[in-house]
């Protein structure tokens, strides 16, 4: 039997989604009261829309630009705009975000769906309505998105990071996300979105471009050539694509500091000495701009802790292929499937 804390707690959140629900002016749009304006979306009767002139117009550029060239009317007297470009799923989202306060469920509450994926769309949408706002919007939850993904490889504890549900599952994700942004900036959009994910890759390329996975589908082009191409090249020319990868990549200012362990053994790094310590680095810079996640020399010399090709094989995004002690020691599981 559910807890009272435990049902105070699902009573809340039901009223915190109501009251996300009801927000802004959603409802005057599901009501229609006082609507001037009907959105044609193709012949399907779920792309109707009964809005009004004077939201569409101050919010939507595209709108606004719409009812002074083509001022139809239908035998009530509102104005009909018609819509081939979008479909009506694409066009309710444009509605969301104008009638419901600069917000959408689709990023607020996110589904299982590729989170890049949705913030690449959503930024579409707000440029060809010339939404300055949702266009912003997409991108200010892009950040955050990538930041955090970045920090589980990064820039926090090792141990933190191993612990992360992503893994797996987020490569995946990040593959439909950059398929996505690299249609978006071949049609000539999207290049904000594209320099983001590029500079993405080239922060986490230790772990990324390592991953069996990712390397399959950059063999099979299944991610673009040119996307990888552009990785390369960025990565080589020593400098970052946005202003949102500059501010992310100084910290933390406080990781030389730290003793960290031995991913594999347990021992404790000096990471200020750093002699004999293997890093997954994120550059040949600063220590803070390191991976947090170092191994031993002597761990790291041992075939058995090396992968196919030579090299460490960091435990980030390995899934259960490792396991822990209680001190974030990593230990490989023999066998694991036998």
């Amino acid at each position: 039997m559910p807890s009272k804390k435990d049902g105070a707690g699902a009573a809340a959140a039901g009223k915190r989604q109501e009251q996300f629900r009801q927000r802004g002016d959603l409802q005057i749009l599901r009501s229609g009261d006082l609507s001037d304006c009907i959105v044609m979306c193709g012949s399907d009767p779920d792309g109707m829309f009964t809005t009004h002139k004077v939201f569409l117009a101050s919010r939507s550029g595209w709108f606004r630009k719409k009812m002074v060239e083509n001022p139809q009317h239908d035998a009530a007297g509102k104005q009909v705009i018609e819509i081939d470009s979008h479909s009506p799923a694409e066009i309710a989202l444009v509605m969301e975000f104008i009638y419901g306060a600069g917000m959408l469920d689709a990023i607020e509450n996110s589904s299982n769906k590729s989170f890049i994926v949705t913030c690449a769309d959503i930024y579409l949408l707000g440029r060809d309505f010339d939404i300055s706002s949702m266009a912003e919007y997409a991108m200010n939850h892009l950040g955050k998105y990538l930041n955090t993904k970045l920090k589980e490889i990064c820039v926090l504890p090792a141990k933190r990071a191993r612990q992360a549900p992503v893994k797996h599952k987020f490569i995946q994700h990040l593959k439909f996300g950059i398929r996505r942004v690299d249609r978006a900036q071949k049609s000539g959009r999207g290049r904000e979105l594209y320099k983001m994910l590029v500079d993405f890759v080239v922060a986490g390329r230790e772990v990324i471009l390592r991953n069996e996975d990712f390397q399959s589908s950059i063999s099979q082009e299944i991610v673009p050539p040119e996307f990888i191409k552009e990785v390369m090249l960025t990565q080589y020319r020593g400098r970052f694509q946005t202003e949102w990868m500059k501010n992310v990549a100084v910290k933390p200012e406080t990781l030389p500091n730290r003793l960290v362990k031995c991913v594999v053994c347990g021992m404790d790094m000096d990471l200020l000495g750093g002699e004999g310590a293997h890093y997954s680095p994120w550059s040949e810079g600063l220590l803070m701009s390191m991976y947090t996640e170092v191994c031993c020399s002597r761990c790291a010399q041992d075939e058995y802790n090396q992968d196919d090709d030579g090299m460490i094989s960091w435990s980030v995004f390995k899934g259960d292929e490792y396991a822990y002690d209680q001190d974030g020691a990593a230990m490989r599981l023999r066998n694991v499937f036998n």
